[in-house]
């Protein structure tokens, strides 16, 4: 997961016990299973894609599903 949508998924407190440390940013920040989101997620959750380009509902994009679904979390539980 890139740190911006890691540190988004933060600022908008997805709670996870994973997490992943960005050395270069000096922050550990959370690191959501695919699972957690879909369900965190609280609607049906469809994907599609193919190696580093995935989609899922209303359109929402990234280079691995988690990305892609991150993207729809932000959204339905953005502040």
């Amino acid at each position: 997961m890139e740190y911006e949508l890691a540190k988004e998924l933060k600022d908008n407190n997805f709670k996870t016990p994973r997490g992943i440390w960005f050395a270069e940013k000096m922050e550990y920040l959370p690191a959501p299973t695919l699972s957690e989101l879909i369900e965190d997620c609280g609607i049906e959750v469809n994907l599609s894609g193919y190696k580093d380009k995935w989609d899922c509902n209303f359109g929402f994009e990234g280079k691995t599903p988690e990305d892609a679904v991150a993207r729809l979390w932000l959204v339905i539980n953005k502040k």
